[in-house]
């Protein structure tokens, strides 16, 4: 066995870990990122990694948060945040090199899809088998879903692990569009979408209904125009709403959308006010918004950002929401407070490359891709944890390194 296969059964282990372990996604990708440097891949390093616009986004927007620890206050704190976010400097600098010419895309999106099978149906095994068990079981909804191997590991976040089936609903739809005329496989990822369509509804996330439509549109829009079938393509999907707005109406779902509807046009609240997800979001941007006007260059650090919201929240009297969340719940605002105005520069610079260059080679996955992680932002601090930054930076440079080797799934 070679050092290249070795490698890449590390990162084969890295992709269970997402949605099994993540506590070990450190381990096996720390283990591919030595083994790359005995491959003899750094031959390529100018080609693949110096010459990626992209990775020098994502290393300039993790010496950022480096060089703002030089004016933290809370050390600590600014160092963990600093760990969390190494992956922005990590990965840069050797996924473009596995990307190049070192591992086979097409077996990583199989395998990612049967992995992501295994966990609907160990998830909801769990469910229903604690369900049945349980003289008083907890409700059918997304904070209940999910799959651990043990009882000390973390469960991942309804909100991630919709954008992780989104994803994979993106490749496979892509992939669809080029299988038509192979009923039998055509038929295979119909199947594969429409199940992890349905996990997504579980899994009760607004933003990750949002973020389902915009696929479906996407998806649909280049049926029709590859195609020339509008009208079918309209048919798809007044099916597909209908369908949706009756799975909402007898989900979690309807609730949520009830309760966020009251919380917006509710006129007379007040900071004493019990509020829910929507109200309480509004309350974190408010303080937010309130530490960027009074540190709009730098920010107020990497360390320093979380006390200074908490006090915030203190000095709004907001008794409901002081001690629920220490972040902004919203990327882009997260970061102006943080590192100022060169930080939500980088951060929009990002987004913009990605964007740029999806148009540019007409790559649908990774504009679906951006898209949705672009409005996961604005209502999720995505870059504040490694379950949001791993799988962002990982599949982000998946869909653009330059690379031997096609990985569309059509081919």
């Amino acid at each position: 066995m070679t050092l290249i296969q070795i490698r890449n059964i590390c990162i084969y282990l890295f992709l269970v870990s997402f949605f099994y372990y993540p506590r070990l996604q450190t381990l096996f990708i720390g283990t591919a990122f030595f083994i790359t440097f005995f491959t003899g891949e750094l031959s390529n390093f100018r080609q693949a990694v110096l010459s990626n616009k992209l990775a020098w986004l994502f290393i300039a927007f993790f010496f950022l948060h480096l060089v703002s620890m030089v004016y933290t206050e809370h050390k600590a704190d600014g160092w963990s945040s600093i760990e969390t976010k190494f992956s922005f400097l990590a990965f840069p600098v050797f996924l473009p090199l596995i990307f190049h010419n070192g591992i086979d895309k097409v077996k990583i999106l199989k395998f990612v899809n049967v992995i992501a099978l295994i966990y609907i149906l160990l998830s909801l095994g769990s469910y229903f088998f604690d369900y049945f068990l349980d003289e008083d079981p907890e409700p059918f909804m997304g904070s209940n879903i999910g799959f651990k191997f043990s009882l000390g590991a973390k469960s991942l976040h309804p909100t991630y692990l919709s954008f992780y089936f989104l994803t994979l609903i993106l490749f496979n739809g892509d992939a669809l569009l080029y299988q038509l005329k192979d009923k039998n496989r055509a038929v295979f990822s119909i199947l594969l979408i429409s199940v992890f369509s349905v996990f997504v509804m579980f899994l009760s996330s607004k933003v990750a209904f949002i973020g389902l439509i915009l696929i479906i549109v996407l998806l649909l829009a280049k049926y029709a125009k590859q195609n020339n079938k509008i009208k079918q393509s309209l048919l798809i999907f007044g099916v597909f709403t209908v369908v949706a707005v009756v799975g909402i109406a007898n989900s979690n779902l309807s609730l949520k959308f009830q309760q966020t509807f009251q919380e917006l046009t509710t006129t007379d609240r007040t900071n004493e006010s019990k509020v829910r997800s929507t109200a309480a979001r509004m309350w974190f941007w408010k303080a937010t918004i309130d530490i960027i006007k009074e540190n709009p260059i730098l920010g107020v650090g990497t360390g320093d950002v979380r006390e200074e919201l908490t006090k915030k929240y203190k000095e709004k009297q907001l008794i409901w929401i002081q001690d629920k969340g220490r972040d902004s719940h919203q990327q882009f605002l997260q970061t102006f407070a943080t590192l100022g105005i060169p930080g939500i520069l980088c951060l929009l610079l990002i987004f913009s490359s990605l964007f740029y260059q999806s148009f540019k080679n007409k790559e649908l996955v990774l504009l679906g891709f951006t898209l949705v992680y672009f409005i996961f932002g604005l209502t999720e601090s995505m870059f504040e944890t490694q379950a949001g930054i791993v799988f962002f930076t990982f599949f982000a440079f998946f869909m653009t390194s330059n690379s031997a080797q096609k990985f569309e799934v059509k081919k």
